[in-house]
């Protein structure tokens, strides 16, 4: 067990908004508009149906990726409701001892 506490960063990936040109053909530039990705209801993840946008109708590719670091502390021990690490001085505080703090008086 080399440290009790330790981070684990967690990825959260989220679809914003629609990015394909529906006037890309006529070498125009129209969005639709839609600004979130929403799966279809009733869909499993990861199947085809799912990769299609409810809201506008368009591939998931379509829409701008955004990726997002969540970090999460977490203790490897049982009980992880307790925090020992809250009264111990970290490295911005340190303790002194009183004796080093007074002037040296000859």
């Amino acid at each position: 067990m080399a440290n009790d506490n330790a981070f684990k960063v967690e990825m959260l990936v989220m679809y914003k908004e629609c990015m394909h040109n529906h006037a890309a053909s006529t070498r125009g530039f129209l969005l639709d508009g839609c600004g979130l990705f929403e799966a279809p209801s009733g869909t499993t993840t990861g199947s085809r149906e799912a990769m299609l946008c409810a809201a506008c109708g368009c591939h998931r590719n379509f829409h701008q990726r955004v990726q997002v670091e969540i970090p999460q502390h977490y203790q490897s021990s049982p009980d992880r409701h307790q925090h020992h690490h809250h009264n111990q001085p970290g490295p911005h505080r340190t303790k002194v001892k009183s004796e080093s703090c007074k002037p040296n008086v000859p």
